[in-house]
């Protein structure tokens, strides 16, 4: 059973799915997945049955993102995505849960880890965001001084966040699922929308903030890494398995920086060995 739903957290209206087997006796662990940058919880949909059909999973549109309205305060963090994660978990009252977070979402899964540890009973980061890492000429250039902006939030159209994702996100770009992008970037086609996602972009490509918390994870971690992602490189991904004690890391070969859309089946089948 999969459905979408909201809730209001802080005054903000937030969707999310919640999918779970149609045998509740087998709902444990409770999986809560957390999206990157420029997408919203409907990147997880290709793992989404296969996830469901044996636990609970939760997968919220973050503020700003997706079907979810716009923090009222446009000032964000990574400690304050983290808090918004656990005022979600609180709010639905989650119990022995697992978070999964995909890049920025990893950043946001590793500050939620280290600052309240006690909720969740094991970390999934899969290319996640903690690291300074190379940025592609386009992050570049729309982070110049006055220009940056302009590009950003006026001329970033279609064709320049499809080449986004088609040169930089993916590897085997055959696999990219235009219909699903096209949803990315109608969500983020508002001048609203592109203004909150700009301060996003200044945030994901200033990770220290997630740097310092890498070595307060103190619970089990799998780390997932696509081979071939030339977005954050897989250098990143062992230095995440020798900072965080006990870490271990799954590399999905031939694939970019998002393995849950482009090679879901080897992605869920790492999941599924992970979880139990």
């Amino acid at each position: 059973m999969i459905e979408k739903k909201s809730i209001i957290i802080d005054g903000t209206k937030v969707f999310y799915i919640d999918a779970r087997p149609d045998d509740a006796a087998r709902i444990a662990p409770t999986l809560l997945l957390v999206h990157g940058f420029l997408v919203s919880s409907a990147c997880w949909e290709d793992i989404l049955p296969g996830l469901s059909s044996r636990f609970r999973v939760l997968a919220p549109d973050l503020p700003g993102s997706g079907e979810s309205d716009i923090w009222k305060n446009t000032m964000v963090s990574f400690t304050r995505f983290a808090s918004f994660i656990n005022t979600f978990c609180d709010k639905l009252d989650l119990k022995s849960t697992v978070i999964l977070g995909h890049s920025m979402g990893g950043g946001i899964a590793i500050v939620a880890a280290g600052m309240y540890a006690q909720r969740f009973t094991k970390a999934i980061l899969m290319d996640s965001i903690a690291y300074p890492f190379p940025q592609p000429f386009k992050s570049r250039a729309v982070q110049a001084a006055v220009i940056g902006p302009f590009i950003f939030k006026k001329l970033y159209g279609w064709g320049m966040f499809r080449s986004y994702f088609r040169n930089d996100v993916y590897y085997n770009k055959s696999n990219l699922n235009e219909k699903r992008l096209k949803v990315y970037y109608d969500h983020f086609n508002t001048p609203e929308r592109r203004e909150f996602s700009y301060s996003l972009m200044k945030m994901v490509t200033d990770p220290k903030e997630v740097e310092a918390k890498v070595r307060d994870v103190k619970i089990p971690t799998l780390v997932v890494w696509g081979g071939k992602d030339t977005l954050i490189p897989l250098s990143c991904g062992h230095r995440l398995v020798k900072e965080i004690e006990g870490a271990r890391i799954e590399i999905v070969p031939e694939c970019g920086h998002a393995p849950q859309e482009e090679a879901p089946a080897q992605a869920l089948d790492i999941l599924t060995r992970y979880l139990g």
